[in-house]
């Protein structure tokens, strides 16, 4: 995937020589049983998900960005 490829691409490592042939980038979801009360566990771990995808995404060339939702 893009973003795990991101470094790489940065730091010169690897060429991405067929761009024009890329798939347009996907949205993430984080998806969870609904239940009557979100258990603490999981609504601190989407919280800590959302974040970090935010910042990971954001990092990326805008080429490469996906956006979160």
């Amino acid at each position: 995937m893009s973003y795990q490829a991101a470094p790489a691409v940065r730091a010169g490592n690897v060429r991405l020589i067929l761009r024009a042939y890329e798939p347009d980038g996907l949205p993430v979801h984080l998806v969870h049983a609904g239940q009557d009360t979100l258990p603490l566990k999981t609504r601190s771990f989407l919280d800590f998900a959302v974040g970090h995808l935010r910042s990971a995404l954001a990092a990326l060339p805008a080429a490469d960005a996906v956006s979160p939702s």
